[in-house]
């Protein structure tokens, strides 16, 4: 017997039953490109393991993580696509290995089309991720990148695994901007930085340096 996604506890029977009958599970390893600019999504992929990033690569080759797609979510941005027949407005790749049910683009779109419950769903999902986007933009746009950085290392523990250039990713700038703030921190005996790895030190200095306005 398949363990449906949590989503469907208290979906009707119907859907459920539909949802047993023409959902497979997928496994995808790390570092999978699942979606590519403009392409048209063939299912609609929900995480069952495992995590997705979306991103967005500038055309001097920057990106910028609009959203992770984790267990007990889906990508808005696919259903977005398939119910609009439109080619995906970003990239999709895999994260952690993926293990997720896929649903063909074309019976999902016949789901929404007829049953309230899966258009209640991707009502949902739409305005959950659109303010969690807008909460990102307005952190990109109006708060320091000082700020972001240090919380986004409270955050990961008491070490940091990763390059400079996945931080900049991650907070949305430059490498070069984030390396200056690091060397910063550093010299202040807040943090200690080796190749791919950062280790705090005080972070007593870094909470202080979220509070700042």
């Amino acid at each position: 017997m398949k363990i449906l996604p949590a989503l469907l506890q208290r979906a009707p029977a119907t859907e459920r039953r539909e949802f047993a009958d023409a959902a497979a599970t997928v496994r995808l390893p790390a570092g999978k490109q699942m979606l590519a600019l403009r392409e048209t999504p063939g299912v609609m992929a929900f995480p069952i393991t495992g995590t997705v990033r979306v991103y967005l690569v500038s055309r001097e080759g920057r990106e910028i993580t609009l959203y992770r797609i984790k267990p007990g979510g889906a990508c808005v941005l696919t259903a977005s696509c398939i119910l609009g027949g439109s080619g995906f407005p970003a990239l999709a790749e895999v994260e952690k290995e993926v293990l997720a049910w896929a649903v063909p683009a074309a019976v999902f779109r016949e789901w929404v089309a007829r049953s309230e419950f899966w258009r209640h769903y991707v009502f949902q999902l739409l305005g959950d991720r659109l303010a969690a986007v807008l909460m990102r933009l307005e952190e990109t746009s109006f708060e320091r990148v000082d700020l972001r950085l240090a919380r986004l290392l409270l955050a990961s523990g008491d070490e940091w695994n990763g390059t400079h250039q996945r931080l900049a990713v991650e907070i949305g700038t430059a490498r070069e901007v984030i390396s200056r703030i690091l060397a910063r921190w550093q010299s202040a005996d807040w943090i200690e930085t080796k190749r791919g790895r950062i280790k705090i030190l005080n972070r007593a200095a870094l909470q202080t340096q979220t509070s700042q306005a």
